[in-house]
Formats: structure tokens, C-alpha cells, sequence
């Protein structure tokens, strides 16, 4: 079997992202608080979560924002004020995002003065109970990212292929049936540590296998490598 270069080998990113689209209000002193958050994949996607709101809420008084990215190999974190005394807002956001453990949020909340200035401590706790109750709202989904491959073989091993990935729990994306025999395949790391050896031994040496990519699915919390 031949497996081209490119093969990733580390360790795969298991992460928490809210499991939908969630809106939450509060009211303190007249104020109200309205957050509203989304799973996003990038910024450009997190920028059209606040137009959104922006759009849909023109008249509000503040639509403040918060979002955790993994970008870079890093987790980005990026928040605003829009407008409310320094660290009142933003800060707030983030912080119930983060002790959420989530990533790939993107929350806004929108304010609506109500006439009374609330101070920064109560002003900060209302933004951080907004978020925190639409994250709640939302629910948290355990989400990792899969290795793609892409698997030909020929016909006659195909049995022995097909029982060699059963065992290894590896999802199978797609079947194509040319002169050989093709499957697109994703695999935890662990999983794909092991896919060389399986398919070798299944296909007699005349598998290839070359990397294709990744994707993201949802996962339990408890599966192994």
C-alpha cells in the first residue's frame, strides 16, 4: 500500500460550540439586554452575525459584541464596547463565552437604555448574564475535526477493505466504482495512526491512500481514538 505525503499524524481538536442559534433577554433598571448568539467558522461569518443585528435592531442604543475563533492554531478572541464605558461590555461577553469552555461563537447584545446609568459593575454583570443565559439557551454541542482520505483498492479486495475499516470505526463518506474501487473515508487520529497497517494487510499491499482534506462533525464526548 502507498500512502502519499501529506498524511496528517497529530493529535485531532476536540472543542464546545453552541448547538444552534439562541436568543436571550434581560432587563435591569429598565435596560434592556438582548443577546444573541450563533456558531460561527470565521470572522467574515461572525461580521454578518452583527450586521444582522445591527440591521434588525437599528434604533437600539449599543449593540455590543463578543467571539472566541480558532484561527491560526489559536484560539482568537476579539470583543467591543460599541459605545459603553470601557471594559463594561465586551470583557463580559467573552468571559461567560470563555467559562463556557465554547469556541467558534460569536455573541451580540443589544441594549436598549432605559434612563437610568446602571454603573459598571451591574452594567458589566447584566452583559455577562445575557450571554450566559442565551448560551444556555443554545445548548453545547462536543464538535472534532476528522481526517478525509481517499482509499483505492482493487475490486477483489474490496471485502477485506470494507471489514478492515468497520474495524478501525471509520465513517465512510462516499463510494465510487471505476477500474478500481475507491472509498472517501474520515478518521480520528488516532484511527488514521492505525489505517497504513489495516489496509496493507486487507488489500495485500496494492491499497493507496492519499489525505483529502478535513471536516468537523459532532461527536460524543466519550469516544475514543
Amino acid at each position: 500500500m502507498t500512502i502519499r505525503p501529506g498524511t496528517p499524524a497529530s493529535a485531532d481538536r476536540i472543542w464546545l460550540s453552541p448547538a444552534g442559534r439562541a436568543r436571550a433577554e434581560t432587563k435591569v433598571r429598565n435596560s434592556r439586554f438582548l443577546a444573541d448568539i450563533e456558531p460561527v467558522a470565521h470572522e467574515e461569518a461572525a461580521h454578518r452575525h452583527l450586521a444582522r443585528l445591527r440591521e434588525e435592531f437599528p434604533r437600539a442604543t449599543h449593540h455590543c459584541w463578543g467571539r472566541r475563533l480558532w484561527t491560526g492554531g489559536e484560539v482568537l478572541e476579539r470583543a467591543s464596547d460599541a459605545g459603553e464605558p470601557s471594559g463594561t461590555a465586551g470583557a463580559p461577553i467573552l468571559r461567560a463565552l470563555h467559562s463556557a469552555g465554547v469556541e467558534g461563537a460569536s455573541c451580540v447584545v443589544v441594549r436598549w437604555f432605559g434612563g437610568t446609568k446602571l454603573g459598571a459593575g451591574p452594567l458589566a454583570r447584566a452583559y455577562g448574564t445575557a450571554t450566559a443565559t442565551a448560551l444556555t439557551a443554545a445548548g453545547l454541542e462536543t464538535r472534532q475535526q476528522l481526517r478525509v482520505f481517499r482509499v483505492t483498492f482493487p475490486h477483489d479486495t474490496s471485502s477485506e477493505v470494507r471489514r478492515a475499516v468497520a474495524r478501525l470505526d471509520g465513517r465512510i463518506l462516499a463510494e465510487i466504482h471505476g477500474a478500481r474501487a475507491e472509498l472517501r473515508m474520515a478518521l480520528t487520529a488516532g484511527q488514521a495512526a492505525r489505517l497504513p497497517a489495516a489496509l496493507a494487510d486487507a488489500s495485500h499491499g496494492r491499497a493507496e491512500c492519499a489525505a483529502d482534506g478535513q471536516i468537523t462533525v459532532k461527536v460524543n464526548p466519550g469516544m475514543n481514538s
